[in-house]
């Protein structure tokens, strides 16, 4: 046959939080003339779910509130399959410092698990992500020929080569493998998602330093 049918559909049950989705099997019919049908099956249980808000837009408590009761209540309608999600609550603005303050991550989790843990199906959110960055105007700054300037053409130049991301990856292996902090991380290597949070994070972390803006 000039160009066979290969399909791999993966694992019936996503395990982790990069798994996110449907998952499923194919059902493959062959007919008398060779052809070949495909037809997806969602066999999964439960679904994982990255759920993301961005405060860049948001002026208030209540419109982050509102963002991301909206965000994870799409996330939660799975055609009536239980979801866990991961929250990141991301972006730059003046909400920053209220994303920082010591117990948000934990109070939004409650917060999210007390409305949708009863349900049927539940929702359950496994873990809350804060990589919020002061408000400035960072294109301006991205322009100057300071220091800063550069790292910011730094950040966004391995941000968009795949040949760096993964060179950072495997940079990030002797830690990730390190037996005393590994159980901190996560099970694996970060996926280029993660990674770009996790820079975004070290950027936001380094103008705290340098500019003396928004400080945790």
């Amino acid at each position: 046959q000039q160009a066979p049918v290969i399909v791999y559909p993966g694992n019936p049950q996503g395990r982790h939080p990069v798994e996110t989705g449907e998952r499923g099997v194919y059902l493959v019919e062959v007919g008398a003339d060779r052809g070949v049908r495909l037809t997806f099956h969602d066999v999964s249980v439960v679904r994982w779910a990255q759920v993301t808000v961005e405060i860049d837009d948001l002026e208030t408590d209540h419109d982050l509130i509102d963002a991301i009761d909206s965000a994870v209540a799409v996330a939660f309608d799975a055609e009536g399959r239980d979801v866990v999600c991961r929250v990141t609550v991301t972006g730059r603005g003046p909400l920053h410092a209220a994303t920082h303050k010591g117990d948000f991550s934990a109070t939004l989790r409650a917060r999210i698990n007390d409305g949708w843990s009863r349900g049927d199906p539940f929702g359950w959110c496994e873990r809350v992500e804060v990589t919020t960055r002061p408000a400035f105007d960072r294109e301006e700054q991205r322009q100057a020929g300071d220091f800063v300037g550069d790292l910011l053409r730094l950040v966004d130049d391995i941000q968009s080569d795949p040949v760096q991301l993964a060179a950072l990856r495997e940079q990030l292996g002797s830690l990730y493998g390190h037996p005393r902090a590994k159980k901190y991380l996560g099970p694996s290597l970060p996926e280029d998602g993660e990674l770009g949070a996790l820079l975004a994070d070290a950027e936001g972390r380094a103008l705290e330093q340098l500019l003396g803006i928004g400080a945790l």
